[in-house]
């Protein structure tokens, strides 16, 4: 019982720790309020415009990447593939990170679940993901993974532009939804008549 405690206080830190890093983070940020056209609330609308057409603020935070496109690219889809939480974490802009399903469900009423959430960097009582149900959400990180083992296997001849075509080829329905709905078991046979990528 000792340990089990010690577990959960030990979570319990763990997410009021993220909570004061989202907080500290929207603080340092300016706030432009505007009320919402239909709903009672107020949003907060900043935009970073560079002042007088000056990038050198976005050039001095670029400049703390040291990878390559590809490589940002490749790590995009292995983040959101194989290591991103979706039990317990939202993806958010606004926050530059992760925000926890569990503040979301305090603070906005969100239902809790393991799909993918995004909260809307304005409307953030929102979740833009919320149509995706579990097979499109498995469907989607098999799309991240795949595009990852394309990248990471591709050589130092491969033609950019045609890899790049061939991740963004739309690719048919996995075998998993054939089960799951007729119309996505319609699309999975149409799809088996189609030749199979060569990687």
């Amino acid at each position: 019982q000792a340990q089990a405690q010690g577990q959960g206080q030990g979570q319990g830190q763990g997410q009021g720790a993220a909570a004061e890093a989202e907080d500290a983070w929207s603080a340092a940020l300016p706030k432009v309020m505007v009320k919402h056209p239909v709903d009672p609330r107020h949003v907060n609308t900043y935009f970073y415009v560079p002042p007088n057409g000056d990038r050198t603020a976005l050039r001095r935070f670029a400049a703390r990447n040291s990878e390559g496109t590809g490589q940002l690219l490749a790590g995009f889809f292995r983040y959101y593939g194989c290591e991103f939480d979706y039990v317990n974490d939202a993806v958010s802009i606004r926050a530059g990170g992760p925000v926890s399903k569990l503040v979301k469900a305090e603070d906005d009423c969100w239902t809790t679940h393991s799909r993918l959430s995004i909260e809307d960097p304005f409307e953030t009582w929102y979740d833009v993901a919320h149509p995706v149900k579990l097979t499109r959400h498995e469907w989607i990180r098999m799309e991240y993974l795949r595009a990852y083992t394309m990248l990471t296997g591709a050589g130092d001849r491969d033609d950019v532009d045609g890899l790049l075509g061939r991740i963004c080829e739309k690719a048919p329905p996995p075998v998993f939804l054939e089960a799951r709905t007729p119309l996505a078991g319609a699309a999975v046979a149409d799809a088996r008549a189609v030749p199979p990528l060569k990687l």
